[in-house]
């Protein structure tokens, strides 16, 4: 999101270099917001602009953008929400290789994440620690 606010920003690049950093060795890749991920419709394309996201088979590096994430995260204020866990999430639940879509609010400790089982996505509300330690274990 051009212009975000600091909160944003911040919660955003945080995510980005956890990933970066547990994808050491690996061969997925973190991408920041500058990486476009496109959607293949049925009927039409859409690019977008998540704020970061994991891709483990990536297009050719003089592309600007990805078919193929597994994981996807939006951080949302109250003027984006609609738009993240509305259109953007119905686009990216059609991209095959998506497995998880994790949508972090900025004006408080809580993460929706919503995780592929088998045809449809499961959501999970997660809104203090002891709830991601329980769902770790």
């Amino acid at each position: 999101m051009v212009g975000a606010r600091n909160a944003h920003n911040l919660i955003a690049s945080n995510v980005l270099v956890s990933m970066g950093l547990q994808l050491k060795g690996r061969p997925c890749r973190a991408f920041n917001s500058d990486t476009k991920v496109r959607v293949r419709m049925t009927s039409h394309v859409r690019f977008y602009y998540p704020d970061a996201m994991v891709v483990c088979h990536q297009n050719p590096q003089d592309q600007t953008f990805q078919d193929a994430p597994v994981l996807i995260v939006e951080v949302m204020s109250e003027s984006t929400r609609r738009l993240d866990d509305g259109e953007k999430r119905d686009a990216y639940f059609t991209i095959p290789s998506l497995t998880h879509y994790v949508l972090l609010n900025q004006n408080a400790a809580a993460a929706i994440v919503y995780e592929r089982q088998g045809d449809e996505f499961i959501r999970t509300l997660y809104t203090t620690p002891t709830d991601v330690n329980r769902s770790a274990g």
